[in-house]
């Protein structure tokens, strides 16, 4: 600026200052920059009261106990930061009012203007501190230096602006008074009451500065019974429950079956897993104890399995269902269907138990009963088309095997017809019928069942689906030798 030249010049040459003249060119410039409405007497309070000395800020915040106000600005070159100032910050009724409240603190990052080194090096670290990259932006701390909310250019006169610091402030009263009471108490007690606390304030401050208390509030409800370890944890433990999965899994496919088993054991001892990652957990250990013959410790473990809490029904039937299979697998079969009969006696929601006792009736070749069965599973399964085609296809193969065909066709015919069934199951329930079609001799009648079935699906990709079973139907069953 020309008027700081001249003012080199003279002292470079020796001659008296006039600082009167010059203090009234620099207030000249700045009534030319910001207009009228900065007087002298603003700009006095503004520097006087706008400390810049973040250590003696801080010893005085400790002191008097008082909130601290940070403002970070770029006071030559950022024209929000050059307003709020003008109309806000560095007003008599904003500086008067807001040095009550707090401890004014201005960290500048100015362009045209050079700072002394050690005020450059502590305002770039105070704004490292709070994360602070675009100006301006006022932190609002406590006197131990806590951040508790952020703000920034608000186009309002001083009274409003005020307000909202005063709002703001409210958010630390609630903060410490939760505080205060979460002091006095232990255990989940306390753990609501730090919550409390923290609900009071932003989530991202929340995240950054506050880890200690979101800590201890994980430590203090490590089981979830009051929810906080979700509300504070869920992103957490999802990773880290990916990761015991994918650690379980990697074992139980490189490892011995045995040192896998152990490795579960001790991972599971570790972290809690939620019911249904805890299922899949021991799914994998019940293979692996199949896999080492180890039949009392995977009856024993299924059991378990089906006890867990929070499991969905159909899950926990098809839980009972395995162990059903394993033991015919060991040529136990009258102790499956003892164990099938008593789990259905037991399960509120047991239709799947009900089909599965009516597949293994009819491997045994007690096609009556399995019929019985597999009646009273169709009516429990109106609204379940995937389970419905499923038992109507199980009853038509029985009905085969006592040489009732037509009796099976017409049953699958019944699904068929069924609108309320999507068309690619009746699409499926379609190539079951051709296939008994074929096995009967019938190959003109598979041939319309067929071309149906392709005519029932919507989609591109279930048409190229069942194409292709239909193509895989005809190269068997129309070729030379073929059926």
């Amino acid at each position: 600026m020309r008027i700081r030249s001249n003012m080199r010049k003279t002292i470079a040459a020796g001659r008296p200052i006039n600082r009167q003249l010059i203090q009234a060119l620099v207030m000249t410039v700045v009534v030319m920059v910001f207009g009228n409405s900065f007087t002298t007497n603003s700009l006095a309070q503004d520097a006087e009261q706008w400390g810049t000395d973040a250590k003696a800020a801080t010893t005085q915040a400790a002191a008097e106990k008082k909130d601290m106000l940070l403002l970070f600005t770029g006071s030559d070159w950022c024209p929000p930061c050059i307003k709020l100032e003008k109309q806000v910050l560095g007003t008599s009724d904003f500086i008067e009012q807001g040095q009550q409240q707090f401890i004014l603190v201005k960290f500048d990052f100015p362009q045209n203007t050079e700072l002394a080194p050690e005020l450059e090096s502590q305002n770039a670290e105070w704004a490292d501190r709070f994360g602070v990259e675009g100006f301006p932006t006022l932190v609002l701390v406590d006197s131990a230096q806590k951040p508790y909310a952020f703000t920034g250019f608000r186009d309002e006169n001083p009274k409003d602006y005020l307000a909202h610091l005063s709002e703001l402030q409210q958010v630390r009263e609630t903060r410490d008074e939760f505080l205060g009471k979460a002091a006095a108490v232990a255990g989940l007690e306390r753990a609501a009451l730090l919550d409390q606390a923290l609900s009071a304030l932003d989530k991202n401050i929340v995240d950054v500065y506050y880890q200690d208390l979101v800590e201890e509030i994980g430590a203090l409800d490590k089981d979830d019974a009051s929810g906080l370890r979700t509300k504070y944890f869920a992103q957490r433990d999802r990773e880290i429950r990916q990761a015991v999965m994918s650690n379980i899994a990697m074992v139980a496919r490189l490892r011995e079956p045995s040192v896998a088993v152990e490795f579960i054991d001790e991972t599971l001892a570790n972290h809690k897993l939620p019911a249904d990652l805890w299922v899949v957990a021991m799914a994998t250990k019940l293979r692996l104890l199949r896999t080492l013959n180890e039949v009392e410790q995977a009856n024993e473990l299924i059991d378990e399995m089906i006890l867990v809490e929070g499991m969905d029904p159909d899950s926990r039937q098809r839980l009972i269902v395995n162990k059903a299979f394993y033991l015919v697998s060991l040529g136990q079969v009258q102790a499956a269907l003892a164990e099938l009969r008593s789990q259905i006696s037991s399960q509120t929601e047991n239709l799947l138990l009900r089909v599965a006792q009516g597949e293994l009736l009819d491997s045994q070749g007690e096609y009556e009963q399995a019929l019985e069965i597999y009646d009273e599973a169709m009516t429990a399964a109106a609204g379940k088309p995937a389970v419905l085609i499923e038992v109507v296809g199980a009853k038509a193969d029985a009905l085969v095997e006592l040489s009732r065909v037509d009796e099976a066709l017409k049953t699958l015919d019944s699904l068929v017809n069924d609108e309320t069934v999507p068309g690619k199951l009746r699409a499926e329930v379609l190539l079951h019928k051709s296939l008994l079609l074929r096995e009967s001799g019938r190959r003109r009648a598979a041939l319309l069942a067929e071309n149906k079935a392709i005519e029932l699906v919507e989609t591109p990709v279930e048409k190229s689906e069942i194409q292709k079973l239909v193509d895989q139907f005809r190269r068997k069953f129309d070729k030379p030798g073929g059926n």
